[in-house]
């Protein structure tokens, strides 16, 4: 049995999880399950790097993102993307197309449906807390000017 290498385990509080240590073995419970959408990119993988100690993270994104789980979807795509806010306590949501002069649909499919489709999720799943955060560089490379 697993548990038979471990030596007793001691419970430490901690405001925001309880953490049981054993030998070698240090697992968290009720650690806060956060999804993070478009965490491959400047903001989401300065975030991941603050929040990686504190919570328990996830991402939702096009492409791989090494160290989290990854629901990897396109967030037009609400059926596609359901799966990955099952059981979150909060949503941060990054994910926009922001590369110079995308086509009108590109930005209507990702920045409005897609952010439609998140907030629309996230009800679905009953998350508690959705944070939006997006820079000047979501309308146009020419707005930071």
């Amino acid at each position: 049995m697993l548990f038979n290498a471990i030596k007793p385990i001691k419970l430490r509080n901690n405001d925001e999880n309880r953490i049981f240590q054993g030998a070698s073995l240090t697992f968290s419970i009720l650690k806060k399950q956060v999804l993070i959408t478009g965490m491959s990119g400047l903001i989401g993988t300065a975030l991941k790097n603050y929040l990686s100690d504190k919570y328990h993270l996830s991402a939702l994104n096009r492409s791989r993102v090494d160290g989290v789980q990854c629901y990897q979807a396109d967030i037009a795509d609400l059926t596609s993307i359901l799966p990955a806010f099952e059981n979150k306590d909060t949503v941060v949501h990054l994910s926009a197309i922001w590369r110079d002069d995308p086509s009108w649909n590109d930005f209507l499919n990702c920045n409005v449906i897609g952010t439609y489709n998140v907030f629309e999720a996230a009800r679905l799943a009953n998350v508690k807390r959705i944070i939006f955060a997006s820079s000047c560089l979501l309308y146009t490379s020419d707005a930071a000017d």
